[in-house]
């Protein structure tokens, strides 16, 4: 029998929710969080929480770590914030967490040459031996990292060179270095964001780099960096870069970008096409962190604008949503990227204090998904019906266009809120513009499936949509 994660919580997740922020630290550097790309917050599969930030102690910069302990269910966090520990001497660190909750901690050595050094624990209390994985001649900076389904740890990062600057990839496993490789050079890189499959479902991995400036590159490989293909190539900066999928077979991924104009833009990655750019803000955008998609229906987002910190949905084939703002002139904020949560979204930031910076952690809650409606050949609406909803024992779903598309293919497919799919739907009736669906509340396998909200994706032709709908026995 297939087993299903429990989705007995459905009326927390009708309305947006946000909880108080919390004053978890304090710092006097500068830039304790900073780094966009760099995940200074990770979550485990019990929904313990965990993050570093770096302080100025005694002239060294020194990295901390923070737990928050969580002492209620997976999906329901209860629980206290343990107090700030030093980790290690270092700066610009970055968190990854494997499928199995393994933490990895990549940051830059406090020597002249900032070497790239590798550490990990299980528990956030007791560490592995340091591990250098740079050239010790050479001077580096800003790693990034993320790790795949077979818990190899990916790792980029900017080397110096005599005139220019090369991106070095490494990739690890069971705390080894495996190998590494130089993927380009070039007179400047500036950033870099790195992301595999947030379910870990495969080894898939995206990279975005700003080089000479305002030079994006987007790419996607499937083979440690052997190869690769070019997604996209725009102009720019701060890149960020989400990847998730319903199935195994293929990652989507969501890429944003600030362009020329300081507005924030969106490409959106499917199986294998970039669809045209959405502008999620506009004026000047000053700093950007992406959150873990939803496949086929959103992400949230922060963003950063005239001294306020956003948090913002984007509907993939629809609206943006502003969700909460923080306007207390934050800096250098980081969001939770792993483990996958469809339901909350974490995030930590700083701001001014009397004596240096004050480090705070929200938990905000993930919108309602409405209905999308995408536009389909010849402008042709697309809705979809399903009633009744809530529904116990059997849902009538029907597809309605304004045309005859019976020449087109027809989809419907049911997934979990945690992206998994549950079936595949086969019309019962078919009557030129409309399709008759029925679903009893089983999965491909005959299996009842446990209460709670479930979407509706259902296609034609070129049109999408999705809906919202709950099981409830």
């Amino acid at each position: 029998m297939k087993k299903y994660l429990s989705l007995g919580i459905v009326l927390c997740l009708l309305s947006f929710q946000s909880s108080a922020q919390t004053l978890i630290g304090t710092s006097t550097h500068p830039d304790a969080t900073a780094n966009h790309n760099q995940r200074k917050i990770v979550r485990d599969s019990i929904n313990n929480i965990y993050v570093i930030w770096v302080d100025s102690l005694n002239q060294e910069t020194t990295i901390f770590g923070q737990k928050f302990t969580n002492t209620g269910t997976p999906t329901n966090l209860v629980g206290s914030w343990g107090t700030a520990t030093s980790i290690v001497a270092g700066n610009n660190p970055t968190l990854s967490i494997s499928k199995d909750n393994k933490i990895h901690l990549v940051y830059e050595s406090n020597d002249s040459l900032s070497q790239i050094r590798h550490r990990s624990t299980i528990d956030f209390s007791n560490w592995s031996v340091d591990l250098t994985i740079s050239d010790n001649n050479k001077k580096h900076t800003k790693p990034c990292a993320d790790i795949n389904d077979t818990g190899e740890l990916n790792v980029f990062w900017i080397q110096k060179e005599t005139n220019t600057q090369s991106l070095v990839y490494a990739y690890m496993q069971a705390d080894t270095l495996v190998a590494t490789s130089i993927i380009m050079n070039k007179p400047s890189i500036e950033d870099l964001a790195v992301a595999n499959h947030l379910q870990y479902f495969t080894n898939t991995l995206f990279l975005g780099v700003q080089y000479s400036q305002d030079s994006l590159i987007f790419i996607k490989s499937q083979n440690q960096m052997v190869a690769y293909d070019t997604l996209i190539e725009v102009r720019g900066s701060q890149p960020c870069i989400s990847a998730n999928s319903n199935l195994s077979s293929y990652t989507n991924g969501s890429l944003l970008y600030v362009n020329l104009n300081g507005e924030l833009i969106e490409r959106y990655y499917s199986s294998s096409s970039i669809l045209s750019s959405k502008v999620l803000s506009t004026g000047i955008v000053d700093y950007v962190a992406i959150n873990n998609i939803v496949p086929e229906l959103g992400y949230s987002f922060l963003y950063q604008k005239n001294d306020t910190l956003y948090h913002t949905f984007s509907h993939i084939y629809g609206s943006v949503a502003s969700l909460d703002t923080i306007a207390t002139n934050p800096i250098h904020a980081s969001i939770g990227y792993k483990h996958y949560n469809e339901r909350f979204v974490d995030f930590i930031w700083m701001e001014d204090a009397v004596n240096g910076y004050n480090i705070y952690y929200k938990r905000d809650g993930k919108p309602d998904i409405p209905q999308h409606t995408d536009r389909i050949e010849n402008k042709l609406n697309l809705v979809v019906d399903a009633y009744p909803n809530p529904f116990s024992d059997k849902l009538i779903i029907r597809l309605l266009t304004e045309v005859d598309h019976k020449k087109d293919l027809v989809t419907l497919k049911v997934y979990s809120l945690n992206a998994e799919f549950i079936k595949e739907l086969k019309a019962i009736d078919i009557n030129n513009s409309s399709h008759r669906f029925e679903w009893l509340g089983k999965d491909s396998y005959g299996q009842n499936v446990p209460n709670g909200m479930y979407i509706l994706t259902a296609k034609i032709g070129t049109g999408k949509i999705t809906k919202k709908i709950i099981l409830s026995r």
